[in-house]
């Protein structure tokens, strides 16, 4: 996807899952100009002030799990936030 999308010249964004990183995405794809989202600083920054279960309804990867209303929130604004500053702006 992400070949045929620089192809096509088509922006391309990679968001990381909870509480991980795109550091190993942007190795990977480092030949390509993609946009990443990143949502373990944001989610670090919840858990400071929210507990594990007002974010996330198991844990399903060990590391995190499925998002509650909540956790979808938080991701929803990070994405926006940063296709706002890299595409819009």
């Amino acid at each position: 996807m992400i070949s045929i999308s620089f192809k096509k010249n088509v922006k391309f964004v990679l968001m990381s899952y909870p509480l991980l990183s795109t550091g190993l995405y942007e190795n990977e794809f480092k030949k390509y100009p993609l946009i990443y989202v990143d949502n373990k600083d944001v989610f670090d920054k919840a858990l400071s002030t929210e507990s594990y279960d007002e974010l996330f309804y198991d844990q399903f990867s060990g590391v995190f799990g499925h998002a509650t209303v909540r956790g979808n929130e938080i991701i929803a604004k990070n994405i926006i936030n940063k296709i706002k500053k890299d595409l819009v702006e």
